[in-house]
């Protein structure tokens, strides 16, 4: 499935849209979000439902949790 994401910054009024494809992982989806904001590499991230997920560290998979796909994700 594709999706069309509105992300915003914690407390910011800053936002971007991205095109993600469901079969992405997170690490790649983690880093397609910093690379959006300007972000120096390093550890990622992201908030979602009040649900932190783990993203990898500029897009290099850390853990098996970060291997899942954003169509998983049941968003």
């Amino acid at each position: 499935m594709q999706y069309l994401l509105k992300v915003t910054l914690k407390d910011a009024e800053l936002w971007r849209l991205l095109a993600v494809d469901g079969r992405a992982d997170l690490a790649f989806l983690g880093e397609l979000m910093a690379l959006a904001f300007g972000y120096p590499k390093g550890e990622r991230s992201f908030e979602y439902g009040g649900k932190l997920y783990k993203a990898g560290i500029s897009g290099q998979l850390q853990s098996k949790a970060e291997v899942l796909t954003f169509d998983s994700l049941n968003i």
